[in-house]
């Protein structure tokens, strides 16, 4: 929880400093392209920090060193070769698809894409400590490192801060996290792995997992960046801007779940598999009042003190940030009442049911994107996302109730058991 709250704290800090020394218009275009940026990297991941966190605890837990190694292995190796394939595909795209940019977006774009191997193969790294159940040390690189560095740079050298130069901080900041992390991984290492010398492959569960979790993470992630790419296309650049902050300042809200998330979700997949069924429900139980709790003070501080709190951290130029802040923080009010449903049908093997509804819920996004943009700009785009996170979080609730027999809402209805493989 210590390191979500730092990562929010830090993330807002580097918001406000972009937002401060870039300006509306400069500020939307990094946004912009950190957005193409994170949507370019799904296919690169595929999928595979969920199934390295599911496989290692289920491995780790039966002391199958073999199959850790063999997963690493192939997962590592996987996503190197397919970040530098996008990455070189996006690169000779340019020329083709460069008119459509602004003349600002093109270095910028370039520098983004160096990033994306490096923020690949550091959420996989991240995802094998949090498999072996060094959670905290898992999430050090990615959550604490690369955005304090970032913000140091950006801090140091912010006279006459361009976006192109902005995204090079932050890849230079990712380069020396990733360096950070792998000491630690390999610090972290149980002395069994360390000597296990043999690898277990199993291509077959592997690759259908990692596809079914990559289709999911990359409809989420479309899902979260659709109002604001489609703000970027038939909007314009102070317009992302505004739903960037607004976007930011919402995220707060949810930041309980997110914190939780990453502590409880190896979890989830050990008591499944030891079908400990009511000690996961009071687990998914607790995790989802904490979270709504926070989720519901944050709301309230932004619908008293939004305007304030915008015009002092970010400007008076920012003030168009507060109603789409306001809408967002209510879907993410629901998505926290709805408690930590993604990660537990992940790590039940039930990432069918989160592709469906997620998928349905991004082509919804996409949809009132378009509609509500031309004539309420970053309002529209906020209340697209809200409506379709809502909807999409309340039927994987009912789902989970329904496979699992676990109340993952803060309602907490005890479990009811529910044969594996029912």
């Amino acid at each position: 929880m210590v390191i979500k709250v730092t990562s929010a704290a830090l993330k807002i800090a580097i918001g406000i400093v972009l937002a401060r020394t870039l300006g509306p218009s400069d500020y939307g275009v990094y946004a912009f392209i950190f957005a193409l940026i994170s949507i370019l990297a799904i296919p690169a991941q595929m999928g595979l920090p969920h199934l390295i966190i599911r496989e290692t605890a289920k491995a780790h837990l039966n002391k199958n060193w073999a199959a850790i190694r063999g997963l690493w292995r192939a997962s590592f190796s996987t996503a190197l070769l397919l970040s530098i394939a996008i990455t070189c595909l996006a690169i000779f795209a340019v020329p083709l698809f460069g008119t459509a940019l602004a003349s600002p977006s093109v270095p910028t774009f370039y520098w983004g894409l160096a990033l994306i191997p490096i923020m690949v193969l550091g959420n996989l790294r991240g995802s094998a400590l949090s498999g072996l159940r060094h959670v905290v040390t898992g999430q050090l690189p990615e959550f604490i490192i690369r955005p304090f560095l970032f913000l140091l740079l950006a801090i140091t050298f912010g006279a006459g801060l361009k976006p192109h130069t902005a995204m090079m901080f932050h890849t230079i900041a990712a380069i020396i996290a990733f360096a950070g992390g792998s000491y630690l991984l390999t610090k972290a290492l149980p002395n069994e792995l360390r000597l296990e010398e043999k690898y277990q492959y199993d291509f077959k569960n592997w690759g259908r997992s990692a596809l079914a979790f990559g289709l999911v993470v990359g409809a989420e992630v479309l899902n979260e960046n659709a109002g604001l790419i489609a703000l970027g296309i038939i909007g314009t650049p102070p317009q992302v801007a505004q739903f960037r902050v607004a976007f930011q300042g919402a995220a707060l809200v949810a930041f309980g779940l997110l914190a939780i998330n990453t502590l409880v979700a190896p979890y989830f997949s050990r008591l499944y598999s030891g079908r400990n069924i009511e000690q996961l429900s009071e687990l998914i139980k607790i995790s989802a009042r904490i979270s709504f709790s926070l989720a519901v003070l944050a709301t309230t501080l932004f619908i008293i003190f939004g305007e304030r709190i915008i015009k002092l951290m970010f400007g008076s130029e920012y003030d168009a940030a507060y109603l789409p802040l306001v809408i967002l923080s209510f879907g993410q009010l629901v998505n926290a009442f709805c408690g930590p449903v993604h990660h537990l049908l992940y790590m039940t093997g039930k990432e069918r049911e989160v592709l469906i509804c997620v998928a349905v819920a991004t082509s919804m996004t996409v949809a009132l994107s378009i509609l509500l943009i031309p004539s309420y700009g970053e309002s529209g785009a906020a209340a697209a996302l809200s409506i379709t996170l809502c909807g999409m979080n309340v039927i994987l609730a009912l789902r989970a109730r329904a496979l699992l027999g676990i109340d993952s809402t803060a309602m907490g209805r005890p479990a009811r058991i529910i044969e594996k493989g029912a």
